[in-house]
């Protein structure tokens, strides 16, 4: 097959999507498939990558102008290929699903979220969480996203989803059940590199009881509330450390709270961390914890699984889909002060509870296997 990977971020942007696509770039032309990726950059321009041509667009641009210059470049890559897999709904499947309607050529579509509820959440004032979301009605730049996310996914071949939740959640967008392709993300553990925990502080700069959590700085993955718990867990634990990877737009209020508090000493934003870094603090780590209103279904709880840490996440989305409550980590109470200072109090200070939780969610690794994760996409692709 000659396959259009239609991306909205790719290396050397960092994240999860980004990696994905390198990944199954590499997949595919190992496979003997021919490959080419069109992806949102910095900068405009062409330029090979392992074998396979990466065509960028420039973000900066206005998004009309952004999102043409993407169509029109799909266009004159496209022409040739049998399939075109878009890896996200709008800023990618608008595009894909306009340009394909002109080549006369199938397309897919990867759903990790709900675009429209993110960029009201970031943009437009929606303060509902996600679930609450889907049966109510906002203001008009929400709903053109609202209406643009189902056109294109209804006219996909396929819906490719991280989890069963956001198959109920597309299905909810008018999507038939059987069109919808659930295939868990995964880890692959030769990227995995474990250190000892002396080391690994040593390179974050950071020593003693560590709490690590990674997530994009935005309201939804509740670090403020960590933050603001954090000074009564000093009072029963004064070595506990809360360290937290990431960046976005609550930077700069997290940062206030965190001096407000005085705890500058004991909560650390480290920021943005490169992906091929983040074995060391994983390694460095006691417990890894998730606090989100929201996931689709969350690749750093994986991770988590991969570097043997027991974990602590919120009881939304696909995090049922991988933590199961008391067997391999806890499952929490979205932004439940009492119990989050329970949980992760309780779990940092026994040793046998962090054992077993580590022993389990190593088992349970199995299905999120990376071999598993590539197979099934390729099958899909085939199959379309």
């Amino acid at each position: 097959m000659k396959i259009i990977l239609a991306a909205d971020i790719f290396p050397p942007d960092i994240g999860g999507p980004a990696t994905y696509s390198k990944n199954l770039a590499k997949e595919l032309i190992n496979a003997g498939h021919k490959v080419e990726v069109i992806c949102y950059a910095d900068e405009k321009g062409e330029e090979k990558v392992d074998g396979y041509q990466v065509t960028k667009i420039d973000r900066s641009k206005p998004i009309f102008f952004r999102y043409l210059d993407y169509f029109l470049q799909l266009l004159k890559i496209g022409k040739s290929v049998d399939l075109i897999y878009a890896m996200g709904p709008v800023s990618a499947g608008l595009p894909v699903m306009l340009a394909c309607k002109f080549l006369k050529k199938k397309y897919l579509v990867k759903v990790v979220g709900d675009y429209a509820w993110e960029q009201g959440r970031n943009r437009f004032g929606v303060i509902d969480g996600i679930d609450e979301f889907q049966d109510k009605k906002y203001s008009l730049k929400v709903e053109i996203f609202r209406f643009i996310q189902r056109r294109v996914v209804r006219n996909a071949e396929k819906v490719i989803t991280p989890s069963y939740y956001l198959q109920d959640l597309v299905e909810g967008w008018g999507v038939n059940k059987k069109n919808i392709k659930v295939i868990y993300n995964a880890v692959n553990l030769s990227d995995v590199s474990i250190i000892d925990k002396l080391t690994a502080q040593d390179n974050i700069r950071i020593h003693g009881k560590i709490v690590f959590s990674i997530a994009r700085l935005v309201p939804w993955k509740g670090f403020e509330m960590l933050i603001n718990i954090w000074s009564k867990i000093l009072k029963q634990d004064k070595n506990l450390k809360l360290v937290i990877a990431g960046d976005g737009p609550e930077k700069e209020k997290l940062e206030n709270l965190i001096r407000e508090k005085h705890l500058e000493k004991k909560v650390f934003l480290v920021g943005r961390i490169e992906h091929k870094k983040l074995f060391s603090y994983f390694s460095a780590s006691d417990i890894f914890i998730l606090n989100s209103g929201y996931e689709g279904l969350s690749h750093v709880l994986i991770e988590a699984f991969a570097y043997h840490k027991p974990v602590i996440a919120s009881n939304k989305g696909g995090n049922k889909e991988v933590i199961k409550s008391n067997y391999n980590g806890f499952l929490i109470e979205y932004n439940n002060e009492e119990k989050w200072q329970e949980a992760i109090l309780n779990l940092t200070n026994n040793e046998n509870l962090k054992r077993k939780f580590a022993i389990n969610s190593s088992n349970d690794l199995e299905k999120f296997r990376y071999k598993t994760m590539i197979d099934k996409t390729l099958e899909t692709l085939k199959d379309i």
